[in-house]
């Protein structure tokens, strides 16, 4: 929904713009027509996810993208999930009340603790660590016993190899359902940064090892 977003992370695969330039927003009548063709699919099975840049930078589409599916699948009778993956730094309560009275699914990134999450997901001006665990308390406590929740993946850099305990333990320590082991790829901003954040598949396979014993 957008290309905007307030975070520089060092590994960056989307080719994120900068936040004040709303060139690269969708508009609802793109939207509306996206959605349109998502719903042309004869799958019965449909899952939406909204991804950016920070898609809640460009919180009127994703409201109307939301209500909208909701409303065209009382007709189509599909099964229809809707994911909201997010920093979390522009959450609040109103948006947090909205989606979640929608059953959207959430995911955030985790990079382990602070102090290797915030080295790898720069936010300008803010503590991305602090805010994506803050949201993510919430959001497991108001989703408890539900099916739609909070999920979290990793992008393993070079910083992150000599710590796989630490990660470990900080996604026991939120009581995370799972842990995804990404390993990095050269794409978007990596592709540049790649001599300072990047490594060789023999030592990401000795961390995977590492933090899988």
């Amino acid at each position: 929904v957008t290309l905007r977003c307030n975070h520089k992370c060092v590994y960056c695969q989307a080719s994120s713009k900068d936040f004040s330039d709303h060139r690269y927003d969708m508009s609802q009548d793109t939207a509306r027509r996206v959605v349109d063709t998502i719903f042309e699919s004869p799958s019965p099975d449909i899952t939406i996810e909204f991804q950016g840049g920070e898609p809640l930078a460009n919180w009127p589409v994703v409201q109307f993208i939301v209500d909208y599916a909701l409303e065209k699948n009382k007709t189509a009778g599909k099964t229809l999930m809707l994911n909201c993956v997010s920093n979390m730094s522009l959450m609040d309560p109103e948006k947090l009340d909205f989606l979640l009275q929608r059953e959207v699914n959430f995911c955030t990134s985790l990079d382990g603790p602070a102090e290797v999450h915030n080295r790898n997901r720069v936010f300008l001006g803010g503590n991305s660590h602090g805010e994506a665990v803050k949201w993510w308390k919430i959001i497991m406590k108001k989703t408890a016993k539900k099916i739609f929740r909070i999920d979290a993946l990793l992008t393993t850099t070079r910083f992150t190899l000599a710590h796989p305990r630490e990660v470990v333990d900080e996604y026991l320590r939120l009581g995370a359902r799972g842990i995804y082991l990404r390993f990095l790829n050269p794409f978007g901003l990596a592709r540049g940064t790649w001599e300072k954040i990047g490594y060789t598949p023999e030592q990401f396979l000795e961390f995977y090892r590492g933090a899988m014993d």
